[in-house]
């Protein structure tokens, strides 16, 4: 799988613009070069501890963080696109209250986009 974390927002579903692969993987080269998403997506020499799909998307357990500290990595959402993708480093139920903890403080601002 490709290294296609950065921090940013980049894809604007309300201008209803065509995907362009072609800055994605841009994106994704850079970000492998520079190593920004070798905490998410794992280091070029870290295989996964655990991988399965599941609601259309793909997950990947990887080794814990030394700190313990939890790690959740969720991207995609791109329409017809097979990119959806969860990687996550710690305990699988402290990750999921952590992100039910996310999702209803994302939900607290209904009217913020």
């Amino acid at each position: 799988m490709p290294q296609t974390h950065m921090d940013g927002d980049f894809f604007d579903r309300s201008r209803k613009a065509q995907f362009d692969w072609e800055r994605m993987k841009q994106r994704a080269a850079l970000a492998k070069k520079n190593k920004l998403s070798a905490i998410t997506m794992g280091a070029a020499d870290e295989n996964p501890l655990a991988k399965w799909d599941a609601e259309g998307m793909t997950v990947r357990k990887f080794q814990d963080d030394e700190q313990d500290v939890l790690r959740i990595s969720v991207g995609g959402g791109v329409d017809g696109e097979d990119i959806d993708y969860c990687t996550y480093r710690g305990n699988r139920q402290r990750c999921l209250n952590l992100l039910y903890q996310a999702c209803r403080a994302l939900e607290s601002r209904p009217d913020a986009q």
